[in-house]
């Protein structure tokens, strides 16, 4: 992006922001399918969805409805999740 705003040439910093975008939706889709597919403790089911509370992730089981608290934390800063 930085090369193509210096030289001039439009379309390379379209190019760079298209795979900077790309990379970052492609790490966000990876995550949310991690989550998604942990199992539900109660039923053994994939959960199928998850939410935070406080940074603390929650599974959420679409099958039996068991909201089951996790030991990792999602921080609003952007973080990367951690153990913890």
């Amino acid at each position: 992006m930085v090369l193509g705003a210096a030289t001039g040439m439009a379309w390379l910093t379209f190019v760079g922001f298209a795979a900077f975008f790309l990379m970052i939706v492609r790490t966000l889709v990876k995550v949310h399918r991690f989550f998604a597919n942990l199992p539900c403790p109660q039923c053994g089911e994939a959960v199928g969805k998850y939410k935070t509370r406080k940074t603390r992730l929650l599974l959420c089981c679409v099958h039996c409805g068991h909201v089951a608290p996790t030991d990792c934390r999602i921080y609003y800063s952007g973080q990367i999740p951690e153990k913890g």
